[in-house]
Parts: C-alpha cells; sequence; structure tokens
C-alpha cells in the first residue's frame, strides 16, 4: 500500500476527513509568506494525499508547484495562477473564504495535528478494508496476518517533532535576548494602578483570577483596568459579562471617566460644569470604542471560547476581561461535580490564554472562607491571583497578590478605593494603607462628608460647580 494510500471507490463514502481544516491550511498558505507555512507542513508528512476534496488537491499542487520552483513567489502570484481554473476550484469566493477562515499561524501546529490524526484514519480504514476483502476471498489465516503486518507497518505515527518546538539552547539565546532588552520584567498590561503595576506584571499569555466576595468590589477592579488600558495604553480589549448588560458597562466607564458618582448622572441635578466633564468623558472613551467590545448575551463555556476566539481573528485582542466565572454554563457529564465543571472552563480559559498570546482576566467569587468557590483549579491554573480584601467596619478595599508564578505573593498592592465612583486608582503619597487608619469608618465617614469640590481636589480634577444632590 502507498504511503496514505487511497481506498477503492465502494469505501471511499466511508473515509473520514477534514474540510474545514484543509480550507484553514490551503488559506494560510494563500494569505501569507507560503514557504514560511508549507515548510512546518512537508516536515510532518503532509502532502497532497492529506486532501480530499479533488480543488484542494489542485490548489496545493499549483502552491507546491510554485513555491519548489526557482522563480520568488508570494500569495498574490500563487492567487493569480489559479486564475483560470477557478470555475473548477469553486469560484473566486471559494479561495477569498480559504483566506477569511485561515486562522491564525500559531494554529498551524494543531492543523497539522488534526490532518494527520484522518490521515492516520483513513490509511486504518483502507488497512481494514483491503483485510476483509482477501478474507473473503478465502485467503489463508498466514497471509491475512502478514500482509496486515506489512500494511499496518506502514502506517506513520502520530507523534511528531511539532513545528514550533525550539531546543534548550534556542530557548536560552530567547530567555538572554529578553532579559537584556528588559522584556522579560516588562507587563503587557498596565493596571493603571501604580502600586498594583509595581508588584504584578501580566503578561501575553497570563490568566489572571481576581477573587472578590459579592459587591466587593472585583467589576470595580477590572473596569479601571480596562478603562486604562483602551484609553491610556491603546489596548483592544474584549469583555465578556455574564452579569451586567453593555448599557450598565458603558455608564460605569463614563462615571469613572468624568469623576461623577453615577447617582449624579441626573439631568435635573447635573451643573454646566458636569455636562462638560461627562462630554469630555464621553469624547474620551468614544476614541477608544474600536479598541473595546462589550458582550453580554453569551453564557455557555463553548459559546465564550469560539467568540473570543472569532474576535481575535478579526482584530488581534491584547485583554479579555470575563466577569464572572461561576456564571459560565457548562456542559456536565452524568456523573460530574460543579467543581469539575468550573475546573474545565478554567483549564480552556488557561489553554486559551497562552494559545492568542493575550492576557485574560476571570472574575470569581470567594466563598465563605476567603477561598476561590467551587474550584480550586481557578488559583491553580492562573498566573496570577489577586483578592479583594474589605474591611468590614469602613468598607475600604486593598488588592492582596496571593499568588503568582513569577513574582512576589502574599503582598498588598497599594491602592486607593473611591466607592462613589466605583473606582481603584493609585495611592495618594500621604494617603496611610488601610490596616493603619484609625477607626476603621473614618475614610467612610469623610467620604460621605465630601463635597464635590473636595471630591474633585482628591481626584486630581477641576471641582464641579454645584454642591451635591440631597
Amino acid at each position: 500500500m502507498s504511503h496514505h494510500q487511497s481506498a477503492d471507490s465502494t469505501t471511499h463514502h466511508l473515509l473520514p476527513s477534514a474540510v474545514g481544516v484543509e480550507k484553514s491550511v490551503l488559506g494560510l498558505l494563500l494569505s501569507r509568506n507560503p514557504l514560511s507555512t508549507y515548510t512546518p507542513l512537508v516536515t510532518a508528512g503532509i502532502g497532497v494525499d492529506a486532501f480530499t476534496r479533488p480543488a484542494h488537491k489542485v490548489i496545493w499542487e499549483e502552491i507546491v508547484a510554485a513555491i519548489t520552483t526557482p522563480i520568488p513567489h508570494d500569495c498574490i502570484s500563487i492567487t493569480q495562477s489559479l486564475a483560470s481554473r477557478l470555475d473548477e476550484l469553486g469560484g473566486a469566493h471559494y479561495l477569498t473564504e480559504m483566506v477569511l477562515d485561515a486562522g491564525l499561524i500559531t494554529q498551524l501546529p494543531r492543523y497539522i495535528e488534526q490532518l494527520r490524526e484522518v490521515m492516520t484514519r483513513r490509511d486504518i480504514i483502507a488497512t481494514a478494508t483491503a483485510i476483509l476483502s482477501m478474507e473473503r476471498a478465502k485467503t489463508p489465516t498466514a497471509l491475512l496476518l502478514e500482509e496486515m503486518g506489512e500494511r499496518v507497518s506502514k502506517i506513520p505515527p502520530l507523534v511528531v517533532e511539532q513545528a514550533h518546538r525550539i531546543t534548550f539552547m534556542q530557548a536560552m539565546e530567547q530567555a538572554l535576548a529578553q532579559i537584556e532588552s528588559g522584556e522579560a520584567t516588562r507587563a503587557d498590561i498596565l493596571s493603571g494602578i501604580e502600586g498594583l503595576d509595581e508588584v504584578v506584571k501580566m503578561q501575553a499569555g497570563n490568566l489572571v483570577v481576581i477573587g472578590g466576595a459579592a459587591k466587593g468590589g472585583k467589576t470595580s477592579l477590572v473596569l479601571s483596568i480596562l478603562r486604562d488600558a483602551v484609553t491610556t495604553q491603546e489596548k483592544n480589549c474584549l469583555m465578556v459579562s455574564l452579569e451586567m448588560s453593555p448599557v450598565e458597562i458603558a455608564t460605569r466607564l463614563l462615571s469613572m471617566e468624568s469623576k461623577i458618582p453615577s447617582s449624579w448622572l441626573n439631568p435635573k441635578i447635573m451643573t454646566t460644569g458636569e455636562y462638560s466633564r461627562l462630554a469630555t468623558a464621553s469624547m474620551t472613551l468614544g476614541r477608544a470604542s474600536g479598541r473595546l467590545e462589550v458582550v453580554s448575551d453569551l453564557f455557555a463555556a463553548d459559546q465564550i471560547t469560539a467568540f473570543i476566539k472569532a474576535s481575535h481573528k478579526r482584530n488581534p485582542l491584547d485583554l479579555v476581561v470575563i466577569d464572572y466565572v461561576q456564571l459560565i454554563d457548562t456542559e456536565q457529564a452524568k456523573n460530574s461535580t460543579r467543581q469539575e465543571s468550573v475546573a474545565g472552563v478554567s483549564r480552556a480559559l488557561k489553554r486559551l490564554a497562552a494559545e492568542l498570546g493575550i492576557v485574560i482576566i476571570a472574575l470569581s467569587q470567594l466563598n465563605d472562607n476567603g477561598e476561590l468557590r467551587e474550584s480550586r483549579s481557578l488559583g491553580m491554573d492562573a498566573n496570577i491571583v489577586l483578592k479583594i480584601i474589605v474591611d468590614k467596619a469602613s468598607q475600604e478595599r486593598e488588592i492582596l497578590v496571593e499568588m503568582q508564578r513569577s513574582g512576589s505573593s502574599n503582598v498588598f498592592a497599594p491602592c486607593e478605593y473611591i466607592a462613589e465612583l466605583t473606582l481603584f486608582k493609585s495611592r495618594d503619597e500621604n494617603s496611610p494603607p488601610m490596616s493603619e487608619k484609625s477607626g476603621g469608618g473614618f475614610a467612610k465617614k469623610m467620604m460621605a462628608r465630601m463635597t464635590p469640590s473636595d471630591l474633585g481636589e482628591l481626584l486630581g480634577e477641576l471641582p464641579p460647580e454645584s454642591p451635591p444632590p440631597q
């Protein structure tokens, strides 16, 4: 049997295929430098027999013919060379679909794995079919065994060296280069809170878990981070909220940006100065709106994962926020527990962050013992775990860096929490930490007595023109 031979026509309809993966691989070859995609494919043993559709075989052979000639080719010249055969290939729109559905070059190892799996299954089915035909023809058992052994030995193993693997020496060279450039300690996403950024470095591929009690400030902290990411750092962000609508989130962000408490955003009591600040805030967030997408109609784990991948494909993301994990619906096996389901979500988010090279921040509720609710896997899978600690007397908040794999753990990150704005910000130099404030409720009482002028001065903004509403 030839390598990856095709079965005869009587069994062809039974053979498995991976049409979607075939299209993605060809799309990568047509949309990027063909040679950089072709080389790992050939190294992994992918050839024309990996493709089941005749049109896919033609496209593959045209690409190979172009790449293996001395004349330089790129995706444009290859596409042009196929122009005369578009009718038999499904039309120009079919090639366009391939390019649009190609996915990311980082997904190529996974595509190779899937193609090899399907190729091996086809070989197994073809071998079994041939042996059955020989058995029906009353072939002696000894000959059957000999033929079976010979055919099975020609089926290549599935385990191959992935194209993205590197030697240890290469890894060490890259590590030294990152250390020399400072990249190893550089954060890809900043929180905008100086005390937190000094302790925590959120880097691409990280899963960050923020835990807190109900109404403890989880969403406030993540919105503070999100606001700084889209406006100051100009990062592309996606927020999947299972608790708040996009309008509610927009209102919270407008309140933070304008420094006007949400309860004051009322046309009956707002002054001209407050309207001006709100207009300025809306323009700031409006300029950043193309970098922020907010959805609140996804609840199933697989839907959320698929949407994140699709969004990243359309416009590469830097940060994804999920609020919050315990509200995600999962398909539970008959005898599985909720803890096991949440653990599955945790693993999926961890893999997704690594696969897409983004930071994923997942919010989680805490149980009565102050631990991440429903699954310890959240903390075990995460690169960084933050917990919001609330002083029961004063209702002030502090951020505890409970764990991080590449940095200090069990340390507090200095910050200020402005309750009226549900905003976390950098702590003023003269402001003592929560644990050192006498009376516990001092800050709360002071905030309650503050005028808008005081609040504006605290935040470094111009004071509004009217006293707070009664």
